[in-house]
């Protein structure tokens, strides 16, 4: 077809040097509207890193990381932060 752009895709069993993050399409929009990557997304989860991506939407991956390691510190010493507050719910 005169014109068209080809999109060439690695042949199949070609291998990267690099591991391609895996991450549901939910988690990437939530990083995307500014969820915490740890927090929120859960990351620290995944077997296939993410530092990358996160880096390159623009979100700390290091800070965040320190961020959520402060925060387990504070959920040890009995400090609880709720993501959700039951008071707030709207009743039928």
């Amino acid at each position: 077809m005169a014109g068209a752009t080809s999109t060439a895709r690695p042949q199949t069993g070609a291998r990267s040097s690099s591991t391609r993050p895996i991450m549901a399409d939910i988690q990437f929009a939530a990083l995307a509207c500014g969820a915490d990557p740890f927090k929120i997304v859960q990351l620290q989860w995944h077997a296939s890193p993410c530092e990358d991506v996160v880096e390159k939407m623009g979100l700390s991956w290091g800070e965040s990381k320190k961020k959520f390691e402060a925060y387990l510190e504070e959920v040890k010493a009995g400090k609880i932060e709720y993501l959700y507050n039951p008071e707030l719910a709207l009743s039928a």
